[in-house]
């Protein structure tokens, strides 16, 4: 076979290959490999009551040490793009308190002299503004 066959073959192999590596990858992987709730649900209320512009500060009832806080985190900050969520007090005017423990939402707000706005998900989340003087 000559050169210039072999290397159109060659390189139709490598192509089939590869379209045939994402096929494999996006229709069986996805079902697979990806799991279906990065988007969590409990922040579909927070995102309709916020601007897209809207800054927020991100709170916890979680130590910041404990692995919760970081994923939790990181949930709510991608769930609710392109909003801008910053972790403790950033010069916002709103937080997001991201609770376990619903319970822990007065001690929380006692410790930053907050107050909330709305309280969603059974308790586990809360829009928090300063108290009004």
């Amino acid at each position: 076979m000559p050169a210039p066959q072999l290397l159109r073959l060659l390189i139709a192999t490598l192509c089939f290959l590869g379209l045939g590596r994402i096929a494999c990858s996006d229709l069986w992987g996805r079902r697979h490999w990806v799991r279906g709730d990065e988007i969590d649900a409990r922040y579909e209320d927070v995102v309709g009551a916020l601007p897209a512009t809207a800054r927020l500060g991100y709170l916890t009832d979680e130590p910041q040490t404990d692995p919760f806080s970081a994923e939790g985190y990181t949930r709510a900050q991608y769930a609710l793009t392109p909003r801008v969520l910053l972790q403790g007090d950033a010069g916002v005017d709103l937080w997001l308190a991201d609770l376990r423990d619903p319970r822990s939402l007065d001690r929380l707000c006692e410790q930053g002299s907050l107050e909330p706005v709305t309280v969603l998900s059974a308790g586990h989340l809360a829009l928090l503004r300063r108290k009004r003087r």
